[in-house]
């Protein structure tokens, strides 16, 4: 991780990416007009998707640490990001905003 030693940049990582889905949220609440709602709540909607995120990484990191790496060989990189896709696109569906 940059910006420091292991747990101090995890905190900084978690803290830069919830600062960015909330300001995201907001976004969004505005683009769509329905910035004075309640519903939904831009720290709520921010705070859940980085826990989405979080948790999604560290199981795919530990899944890729102790599996997926044995079978990569020469074709590290490339098999890292090609069975990151199916994660990534999956964690959109974990959060459904509902801006009505």
């Amino acid at each position: 991780m940059p910006a420091g030693p292991a747990p101090m940049a995890f905190g900084y990582f978690v803290a830069i990416k919830a600062e960015g889905y909330t300001a995201a949220s907001l976004v969004l609440k505005n683009g769509y007009g329905v910035r004075k709602s309640l519903k939904p709540n831009v720290w709520t909607v921010g705070l859940t998707r980085t826990g989405i995120g979080i948790v999604a990484g560290l199981l795919y990191g530990a899944l890729w640490i102790f599996v997926l790496s044995k079978f990569a060989g020469d074709s590290y990189g490339v098999l890292y990001y090609l069975f990151l896709l199916p994660i990534s696109f999956s964690r959109v569906d974990f959060l459904d905003l509902d801006f009505s």
